[in-house]
Order: C-alpha cells, then structure tokens, then sequence
C-alpha cells in the first residue's frame, strides 16, 4: 500500500479548456509524499485521482489506488484550524466536512 507523508486535501486543478467549471465537477484529490508508490520514486511529491473512499486512515481514489494517510501537512492542519473545518486526526484524518471546503492546489484560500 502507498503510504502518504506531509498531505492535504485538495481541489484538482481546473479543467484547462473548460474555464467555467462548476463548483459541484471539481475533484477532491490528496496531495502530499508518497513514500512507496510504485510508479514513483520515494518521497516523491503526488496528487491522486479524486478520492472516492475513506476508511479512517485508508482512501480509494478514482484510478483504484489505495493510500495510507502519515502525518499531515502542518500547513494544511492550520487551514483547517482558522476555517473552522475538521482538525484531521489519527483516528478520524478526513471527513465529509473538509472534503467540501478545502484549498486549491498551490492556493492559499
């Protein structure tokens, strides 16, 4: 299983030849480290396909991988302090709540 390091909850990036994307078609995708990933080397930086399950620290995304959630990006921990959101834990890291509100890819929202 892939284990991912230093993540947050994203929004994918926009499609590029549809500008006028709705709010309800973007992606909620991890972004972070992956320590193994087959396809990568270590400790490379990734963001998944849209996440499409959540077992506490296990997530299915769109293309069938299976994460296993580190420890999150402290930044991203801070975000969700001074929104409001879901302060993500070991026993419960993503929930519904942060999946609706999170920051773009590189964004400072």
């Amino acid at each position: 299983m892939i284990q991912l390091e230093n993540w947050s909850v994203v929004i994918s990036e926009p499609d590029y030849y549809n500008q006028y994307q709705p709010p309800e078609s973007q992606h909620r995708c991890l972004h972070g480290i992956a320590v193994n990933h087959p396809s990568f080397p270590a400790n490379t930086e990734v963001t998944t396909s849209d996440i499409v399950g959540v077992n506490k620290r296990l997530i299915t995304t769109r293309s069938g991988s299976m994460y296993e959630l580190g420890q999150p990006d402290p930044t991203y921990v801070q975000w969700c302090m001074n929104k409001g959101l879901h302060i993500p834990t070991e026993d419960c890291p993503i929930v519904d709540k942060c999946l609706k509100h999170t920051t773009p890819i590189g964004g400072s929202s």
